[in-house]
Order: structure tokens, then sequence, then C-alpha cells
């Protein structure tokens, strides 16, 4: 390709424009990337290919550009449905880090700046609100939550940028829709298989309340609240959805070569 014959080559994908400043000389050319919002489908992006007009820098290509240096999943899923054990078992197969985000939301507990959403649920009476608060509502509510701390929490992803062991970041408040926006790595969902399971486990480590009553309580909004929309998030997003640590064990592992 003779200098300077090409003035522009546009790439929808960001692998693409690696390989490109690779094998040809930068001069030859202006390299586009093209980045949809809002994740469109392939289908839709097409409609942007060859109109320089909607290049911009996207989140996903700054994340690109500056990926971590070893191995990165998320596990996310409803509460006591086995993700931290899956963790602890992976990591200690590969001599990673566990990063459980409950660990973080600890941290900033005191922060002004997230105090009001790592206190959400511990502020209210927990009978009354699950009583009184559809799953819908509750629901809205957890997105509020994660959205809420999530600077915290990629801050704390971003901190293990450098790490060249394998770092897995797990809890409840990595939502698809925030991982598929932020995070340039792989990541599964766990939603519990059998409501006497999570209610079983729950029991041996209550997220909130100290009567069994209050343990049903959350293992009902956990169950049919946040599984369905835990599955649904995922599905839309890309992401692999699991019924167990068991049975995702194997699929992580594949995922992680």
């Amino acid at each position: 390709m003779p200098a300077n014959s090409v003035k522009c080559v546009i790439f929808s994908r960001p692998e693409s424009v690696i390989l490109a400043l690779l094998i040809c000389p930068r001069k030859c050319y202006t390299v586009l990337y093209i980045s949809v919002p809002d994740h469109r489908t392939q289908h839709e992006s097409a409609r942007y290919r060859g109109r320089p007009e909607s290049v911009y820098l996207s989140h996903f290509w700054i994340n690109f550009m500056n990926k971590h240096k070893g191995k990165r999943l998320f596990i996310t899923g409803i509460p006591t449905a086995g993700k931290s054990y899956l963790a602890k078992v992976i990591i200690k197969r590969n001599n990673g880090i566990h990063i459980n985000i409950d660990d973080i939301r600890r941290k900033i507990r005191n922060n002004p700046k997230y105090k009001k959403w790592v206190n959400f649920y511990r502020d209210k009476d927990e009978k009354e609100y699950y009583m009184t608060t559809t799953y819908g509502k509750q629901w809205q509510n957890l997105v509020r939550q994660s959205e809420g701390v999530w600077p915290a929490i990629l801050e704390e992803i971003e901190s293990y940028q450098n790490e060249t062991r394998l770092v897995i970041f797990e809890g409840v408040n990595i939502l698809p829709h925030l991982a598929k926006k932020y995070l340039p790595f792989p990541g599964i969902v766990i939603i519990g298989k059998l409501f006497e399971e999570v209610l079983n486990r729950n029991k041996q480590d209550p997220r909130w309340g100290e009567t069994e009553q209050l343990q049903k309580l959350e293992v009902e909004s956990f169950f049919y609240g946040e599984r369905p929309r835990y599955k649904a998030e995922a599905e839309k997003y890309g992401y692999p959805v699991f019924e167990t640590a068991d049975e995702a064990l194997e699929p992580v592992i594949e995922i992680l070569r």
C-alpha cells in the first residue's frame, strides 16, 4: 500500500484497529474507531459504518486500550446462590485473588458520598420493607444502590489493573448492565436452583434479618423477585447464567483458559 494512498480506514471492532496498527505503517492512513452508543447490536452498528461523524472514543475503547494485565472474571447473582464458594474454588486452583464487593461496601460505609446507598437497607424496618414493597420496586432499589456505589466498585476493580494473577470480583452489585458498560472482561451470573437450598444457606449466614421469619422474607425476595431479573439482564447482555456453583465450575474454567 503506497504511503498516503488511503486517507482513512474505519473499523467497528477494536481488535481490528490493533491488528492494523501492528501490520501497517501508521503514516499510511488515519484510523477511526466506530463505537455504537448503548451497545447496539451488530446489525444496528452496520448503519454507522462509513460515517466519520458518528465516530467517538467510547468507554469500552478506553478500557480495551488499558486492559488488565492478568485474567479477570466477575461473578454476580442473587445472595446465597454460591458465588463466594465458586470464586474461592477457582482462586485456589489458580493462585489468584478474590475480591468480595461486600468488603468494598464496608470500606465506604462512612464515606458521605456513598453512605446513603451502603446503608440503604439497614436504615429501614426489614419486615415492613419486604411486606409492603413489590418485587419490581425492590429490584429498582437494588439497581439504584448498585449504581450509587458503582464508582467505588469500579475504582477498586481498576486498582488491580497491573496485577498479573487472576482476579475474581464477586458480589450482587455487579449488575449485568453495569458490567457490560464498564468491564472489559467476562463474567457469569448464578441465580440459585431451589428455594429451600437458598433458604438454608441464608439461615447459616443471614444477609439482614435475625429471625427465621425475616430470613424467609429475604429469600422470597431473592428467589422470586431478583432471580428472574438477574436472569433477564444476563441474557440481554450476553452473560452465561447458571443455577448452581457446581454447574458453573467447568464453564468458568473454559472461560479462563
